[in-house]
């Protein structure tokens, strides 16, 4: 009947968010993303964001699929100039502002500036060399991870609680998808995750119930 049906369906439903946490590591997850609009250059953007990958993989805190948590870019050419000789070469004086971001609150946890300067035979190419100037065991670059690493742990397991609870309220309120953004925003290794991957399960349970109980009904009225 339509009852065993949901019920099956909710059992594979759970079978498949089951999640195991790795207790050897206590570091979040950090993918890499440098957008259109960072204001680099197009030919630098996929370099930069390689060379963002391998600091993240490097820092031990690599993602080789989506995470909620990544590092992104925005450039500014803070000056360039005509370099006196010939053949003609500019310089250029690139700021680079570095983030780490959460992916679904939209929250920045760390920033770091970094300032890199190059020459090039136009100023698009001086400009691209100062970005290819960043390398993945960049110190700056590398601190940033580590402090935003330590920010984002401890921010989650001293609000999780609260987040969890939040999230349950929203749930009994019958607000399901909004009660289960708020649970996945809890990263893997805090010390709610478990807790929240629980209740997930249990929110899942509660919004098939609803609409198990919603589609029996309309059977019974036909």
């Amino acid at each position: 009947n339509l009852i065993a049906i949901m019920k099956r369906l909710t059992v594979a439903l759970l079978l498949a968010l089951s999640i195991s946490v790795s207790a050897s590591a206590q570091k979040v997850r950090i993918g890499a993303y440098v957008p259109e609009e960072s204001g680099i250059p197009g030919a630098a953007r996929d370099f930069l964001e390689t060379r963002l990958m391998a600091a993240t993989t490097q820092a031990g805190m690599g993602a080789s699929d989506f995470t909620q948590f990544f590092i992104s870019v925005k450039g500014l050419e803070v000056e360039k100039y005509i370099v006196p000789g010939a053949p003609t070469k500019y310089k250029s004086f690139t700021e680079l502002n570095f983030y780490v971001i959460d992916a679904f609150s939209k929250r920045v946890f760390d920033k770091e500036t970094i300032n890199e300067e190059a020459i090039g035979n136009s100023p698009e190419k001086a400009y691209i060399q100062a970005v290819r100037n960043i390398t993945s065991s960049n110190a700056k670059l590398q601190n940033l991870l580590a402090s935003a690493n330590t920010k984002i742990m401890e921010y989650y397991n001293k609000f999780g609680s609260n987040i969890i609870a939040e999230a349950k309220s929203i749930a009994k309120a019958g607000e399901y998808e909004k009660a289960l953004l708020y649970l996945t925003n809890i990263p893997e290794n805090c010390t709610y995750f478990q807790e929240a991957q629980k209740t997930i399960l249990n929110v899942y349970q509660m919004k098939i119930d609803g609409e198990g109980q919603k589609l029996l009904a309309k059977a019974r009225a036909v």
